[in-house]
């Protein structure tokens, strides 16, 4: 959900150039942004008992979800990239500081 309440759908797409996250409306599909990750290599977590790799979940306790997404580096170290929708610029931006993150909630 964006800010304004506006429903989206989420996606995580793989390339030959990479993973990236892309997000839409979920009325009209447009898409609203687009998020090249990191790493190359996608990877999953266990949430809720189910293996995933892509979560709208709200990990910082304040009611708005936020796009978790699990990969790997180049040398197969796991990353958990984690997005907050920020209302002022209308995109999501990467959580950096970890203390942000209710890490048990996942």
């Amino acid at each position: 959900v964006l800010g304004d309440g506006t429903p989206v759908r989420v996606m995580k797409i793989k390339t030959r150039d990479g993973l990236s996250i892309e997000v839409y409306r979920a009325s009209n599909y447009d898409l609203v942004q687009r998020i090249h990750l990191d790493q190359k290599k996608d990877g999953f977590f266990t949430f809720r008992g189910e293996a995933a790799n892509l979560v709208l979940t709200d990990v910082d306790g304040d009611d708005v979800p936020e796009i978790v997404a699990p990969g790997y580096d180049q040398n197969l170290t796991a990353q958990l990239n984690v997005y907050r929708y920020d209302p002022d610029s209308q995109l999501f931006h990467r959580m950096m500081n970890p203390m942000e993150l209710k890490v048990s909630d996942l």
